[in-house]
Order: structure tokens, then sequence, then C-alpha cells
């Protein structure tokens, strides 16, 4: 199966984390299941139509805005209804978080037929590229056929990444207690629909800092980290 390798730019974006609701919180990465449909966007999947992947993703941001509104609509119950007019929603401003200046690493491992369609819409520039919100559009800085070079047994992070916990190095606190650096998330990828309501599969990784310690992980032939999950 071929690897299909993407740099990509978003000057400002959001990839809302599910329930949260006072403010709209963003993730540090996008989680898969955004770069899930954003692959499925580029390959204008009919509904239902499902493909799968292996997806590694790592980047970077330089600050972090948390001064912005968007409008948001609650959906009403019955009760609610009666006191907004019978009104199936009301909108309010809700506060959210973007990322700012965007720099991100996606390794996509796929069967290579749905690989080359991925590239070929992608240089043939059929669609823009959308990752979060349906207006944060992505920059496409490279895009490319890489190998996996070898696997390492240990080295140094240059950018923040999701990464399995058996693929980090533990460390000692003061305490001399070992443990894994890193925040865990429980991220969403594929999703079942039952009863209208879509059940998504997730993956527990940890979140890891630029210069943490990995160990037996891929690399490709430009030297980059491979994180699949």
């Amino acid at each position: 199966m071929k690897i299909l390798k993407l740099k990509l730019y978003q000057e400002n974006v959001c990839y809302r984390k599910p329930f949260s609701f006072k403010v709209a919180e963003t993730y540090p990465l996008p989680p898969y299941s955004t770069v899930i449909g954003m692959l499925h966007n580029i390959l204008d999947a009919k509904n239902g139509e499902t493909y799968k992947f292996d997806i590694s993703i790592q980047g970077t941001y330089a600050s972090v805005c948390h001064d912005n509104y968007m409008w948001a609509r609650k959906f009403l119950n019955n009760v609610e209804k009666k006191k907004y007019d019978n009104a199936d929603a009301i909108r309010k401003p809700l506060k959210f978080t973007e990322l700012v200046d965007v720099n991100l690493i996606l390794h996509i491992k796929a069967e290579n037929e749905i690989i080359d369609k991925i590239y070929n819409n992608i240089i043939n520039g059929q669609k823009s590229i959308i990752l979060g919100r349906n207006y944060d559009i992505a920059r496409v800085d490279y895009v490319g056929i890489v190998d996996c070079k070898e696997t390492i047994k240990e080295g140094t992070l240059a950018n923040t990444a999701y990464i399995k916990p058996e693929n980090v190095k533990e460390i000692k606190n003061d305490a001399k207690k070992a443990f894994k650096p890193g925040i865990t998330f429980h991220l969403n990828t594929y999703y079942t629909i039952k009863n209208d309501l879509r059940y998504f599969d997730k993956v527990n990784v940890l979140y890891c800092e630029k210069n943490t310690k990995v160990i037996n992980c891929e690399i490709d032939n430009e030297n980059d980290f491979i994180f699949f999950v």
C-alpha cells in the first residue's frame, strides 16, 4: 500500500472538541475523524461510502486565540419551544478558541488506487481542502508519495504529534516514578449510524510536545516520523 504525505497550512482553525458547549474548545491537532472526513471529501465519496486509512498526524501552531465568537444554534425540546413561541431553535453567541498559524504533516496509508485518486484530485485542484469547520480552508504546501525508510529504536520529536502510548519513552519524575509524558486523548475515528445517530469508534493516543523521546517509530524517506493509528 502507498503512503501519501501532505503538508498543510491554516491561518486560523478550530478542531472543535465534542460536548464543549459553554466555550467551543479546540484540539491542538485535528482528530482522526476530522482528517478522515477531509479525505472522504477529497475523494468525493457518496453517502454511505467508506474508505479505510492508516493516519499519522503531527504539526505545530504559533498561538491560541481565546476571544472570538460565533453564532451557535440550540435546538429546543417541546417544553423550551413554548418559551420561545414554538421556535425550533434559537441562536446565541458562543465563545470559541482558535489555533493560529497551523502547520501540519499528515501521512495517509491506503490501497494504491485510493492514494492515487487523492493525489490526483489534490494536484488537479478539483476541491478546496477543508479541515476543521466547514470554512476552515487548508493550503497545500506539499503533496507526495513517500516510503517508510526504516524503524528507529529512539528519536526526538520535531513537532507535536498524536502517538500510541507504546511508542513514547518513559521518563522519571522527582520521586523516581516512571511515566509517559503527554496528554491522553480518546479520539474519534470512524462511525456507524444507528437510529439516525453517529456512534464513533475511538482510539487512545498521547498528545506529545516537541522534544519528547519516542521509541520504535517509523520514519519516511524524507526523515519525518510516521505514527500510524
